[in-house]
């Protein structure tokens, strides 16, 4: 009977340590209640915040100090026929902010108008550049319908900003053995309107 009573209460020594071991494992319950607004409340104590950060831009406004109105308004139609030739003259099909990104990033300005005003002509520069490579291309001589009268139209502009007239003349008989643009090649036409380039640019 003594042995029966001492198994019982081994038995239930070992159980009780069972229960025990399993309830350590299992470690304490803590409750968690959502609360709103990203906050979590843990144990009615801690509250960990997840906050939203945005971002500030800060909107800049054109001053004195950047282009003016006019000087914008030459800049856009300069952008807008180096996208009409480009789409004339190559496969890919780009849009003006193409050409905007480009410009930009050259004067390094986030937008047009905040170009500085003693950059204009640096802009300006920098557009009529796009145009001369673009209008360069033999692509450019068959397509563009009006690729003849842009480069004569040239010439003439830079001859009499530049008083080159004498010496474009001398250049024009000792080069084609002519006299007058308008009897110029293609090809011809081409050299000329580079040879004018490459005056003005010791101009410069």
């Amino acid at each position: 009977m003594e042995d029966l009573k001492a198994k019982i209460k081994k038995g239930l020594k070992s159980f009780e340590k069972n229960r025990q071991t399993s309830s350590d494992n299992d470690g304490p319950e803590v409750s968690q209640t959502a609360i709103g607004n990203g906050n979590i409340q843990v144990g009615g104590d801690a509250v960990f915040t997840q906050n939203l950060v945005r971002p500030v831009v800060a909107d800049v406004k054109p001053g004195v100090e950047h282009i003016s109105d006019a000087q914008a308004s030459e800049l856009l139609t300069r952008i807008r026929e180096l996208t009409d030739l480009h789409n004339l003259v190559k496969r890919s099909r780009v849009t003006p902010q193409h050409y905007w990104l480009g410009l930009n990033r050259y004067c390094r300005v986030p937008k047009y108008r905040l170009i500085m005003a003693v950059d204009y002509q640096k802009a300006l520069a920098w557009c009529r550049r796009q145009l001369a490579i673009l209008g360069g291309t033999k692509t450019a001589q068959k397509k563009d319908p009006n690729w003849r009268n842009k480069k004569i139209s040239y010439i003439q502009i830079n001859l009499k900003k530049l008083a080159l007239e004498p010496r474009y003349r001398q250049y024009l008989a000792k080069t084609f053995g002519k006299v007058s643009t308008a009897d110029l090649e293609d090809n011809e036409l081409q050299r000329a309107y580079n040879w004018v380039a490459n005056q003005k640019k010791s101009f410069v």
